[in-house]
């Protein structure tokens, strides 16, 4: 299944060449700067949201720009529902060539 955030296997991963490659005594530093890091990126990003937002009613285009939101989510939902449709069919498929070879073997 997509999944497009990070999952636990990632962050321990994450956590695991952290503790390999930064010393016991630099942790909190190491900690303290990438929580500064992480702040001034969600900053900017919240920044570039809003104003691509205040662009988007000054030029009159905030209601396309929620039909074409809504339009987009509504794609989401049909790729995913062909998507496990497509994986039923060749699951389907694995199952019926597994009891062919299964028939074959018993012949």
């Amino acid at each position: 299944m997509a999944n497009n955030g990070i999952g636990f296997s990632e962050i321990l991963i994450i956590l695991v060449i952290f503790l390999i490659f930064v010393r016991p005594s630099d942790m909190p530093k190491v900690v303290r700067t990438i929580g500064k890091i992480w702040a001034k990126f969600y900053l900017y990003f919240s920044m570039f949201k809003r104003e691509m937002r205040n662009m988007e009613k000054e030029i009159g285009i905030e209601d396309e720009m929620k039909e074409i939101r809504a339009i987009n989510a509504q794609l989401n939902s049909e790729v995913i529902s062909l998507r496990n449709s497509v994986n039923n069919i060749v699951d389907k498929n694995e199952l019926a060539d597994l009891k062919k070879t299964e028939i074959s073997k018993e012949n």
